[in-house]
């Protein structure tokens, strides 16, 4: 599902909480970017974050929440794993959520949060007492890990509000990858501790947090799970992100076959037809003129592969789902016009493939006067036919003479066509000859060398 409706939902979703908590004032506002759902409780304020875009700081489809410690307008505000820190509780469960992919899971990480808020209201609100020691050890925590001059901070109450409550903010989009796209930290949601400890180990500064997640990770003796299925989009996207060379060498040759099939089956068609209406014709070989499916198939899996591949996977409402967030299912102008011109031009060549070079009804012969399967097509009447003669051969360019036997078949205004260039078999020159000869009075063959002593 598109953010701009999972966008929608979340004001619809935050409103109701806020209404069902009694709080004092919602409000919600949007950017290019995000998403803000504000709730003003009895003693602190909420603030729900939602990434409508992917940015190297937040994942598309991204739901955060913002605690702030004071019902006032302050700046100043903290990510639930910063509050487990401070509160120095066991909790190491995912509370940031990454590509949400439909409402249902809006829904089941929106409740998430709010749960941990609802069991943990007395505990985070004890924290206001001391919010003035909590700022200062964010900050430190900041300067530690990210660094910042605070010599430069303005004296006076607004201006330093402004200052450091924007280095809040550059923090918070700090801490969002470490608890969401961060390899050390998936791979503990993922329990592959093993990998996530030694990951962990080339980060020189972690938070709090992740000083305490590593050494909950070293202690850990069976799984834990830190994010629920219902939740789960974090550990369910990774498959679709980077879908695998199996998965497109499969499809690429899924859509080749199937559009061999197709032109098979739409030749076979045709030679039927033809063989049912025709006196006689030299239908053209289904399995070769079929191959003219092939490229158009592989040109139209590339060009549209993020669209058919969710059908090949084996979850396909997730996969389209998540296709759908991130894009993935959406097809350049270029790449579809390539597409359309590779197969314009191989069904092009396939009409010409599929027509018989001679076709006799119970009036007229048609003839590819050509060598070209989109060669020159005559129509004669059968009853202008005068005589058929046997050639043995023809002159090259060299004026050499070539012995290569053929019938032409003549025309009482002189015309002709030949078997030269038809490939028939013996077989079906004697039912062509057959089919002919009843419309000639007094028909003997004739035999010549070259056409030229006609």
């Amino acid at each position: 599902m598109k953010t701009d409706k999972l966008s929608a939902y979340l004001e619809e979703k935050a409103k109701a909480y806020a209404e069902k908590a009694n709080a004092a004032d919602f409000y919600a506002f949007e950017d290019k970017a995000y998403k803000y759902c504000k709730i003003t409780l009895d003693k602190i304020r909420l603030e729900f974050v939602y990434s409508l875009k992917g940015s190297a700081s937040y994942p598309i489809s991204t739901l955060t929440c913002r605690v702030y410690l004071d019902t006032a307008d302050s700046p100043y505000f903290y990510e639930i794993p910063e509050l487990i820190d401070y509160l120095d509780i066991y909790d190491y469960h995912c509370y940031c959520f990454p590509y949400i992919k439909n409402k249902k899971r809006l829904d089941a990480c929106f409740d998430y949060i709010t749960d941990f808020i609802e069991y943990r209201i007395e505990e985070i609100c004890s924290l206001r007492i001391d919010r003035e020691e909590i700022k200062a050890r964010k900050l430190r925590e900041i300067k530690r890990i990210l660094g910042y001059d605070s010599k430069a901070a303005p004296k006076d109450k607004p201006g330093k509000d402004a200052f450091y409550g924007s280095i809040f903010k550059h923090y918070s989009d700090s801490l969002i990858p470490r608890y969401t796209t961060n390899k050390a930290y998936f791979d503990f949601v993922n329990r592959d501790y093993q990998s996530s400890l030694n990951r962990y180990k080339k980060i020189s500064a972690k938070t709090g947090y992740e000083r305490k997640l590593v050494a909950f990770i070293k202690e850990q003796n069976a799984p834990y799970q830190a994010v629920t299925p219902e939740c789960a989009s974090i550990i369910e996207v990774r498959q679709y992100k980077n879908p695998s060379l199996r998965t497109f060498i499969i499809l690429i040759a899924s859509c080749a076959a199937f559009s061999y099939v197709l032109l098979l089956l739409i030749q076979l068609l045709i030679n039927q037809y033809y063989l049912k209406t025709a006196r006689f014709v030299d239908i053209s070989n289904p399995f070769l003129s079929a191959l003219c499916g092939i490229i158009p198939g592989i040109a139209i899996a590339i060009a549209f592969r993020k669209r058919i591949e969710p059908l090949m996977l084996k979850n396909k409402k997730q996969a389209l789902e998540f296709y759908d967030l991130l894009n993935i299912s959406d097809t350049s102008h270029n790449t579809m016009y390539f597409a359309a011109v590779v197969t314009l031009l191989f069904l092009f060549l396939f009409t010409g493939m599929s027509r018989p070079n001679i076709l006799i009804t119970d009036k007229k012969v048609t003839v590819n006067k050509s060598s070209s399967m989109f060669g020159h097509y005559v129509d004669y009447d059968l009853n202008d036919f005068v005589n058929v003669v046997y050639v043995y051969g023809y002159y090259d360019d060299d004026r050499n003479f070539i012995k290569h036997p053929f019938y032409a078949f003549l025309t009482a205004e002189q015309d002709y066509f030949t078997t030269r260039d038809l490939k028939l078999t013996d077989e079906q020159i004697k039912e062509l000859i057959a089919q002919v000869v009843p419309m000639l009075d007094g028909y003997s063959l004739r035999e010549i060398g070259t056409l030229e002593d006609l």
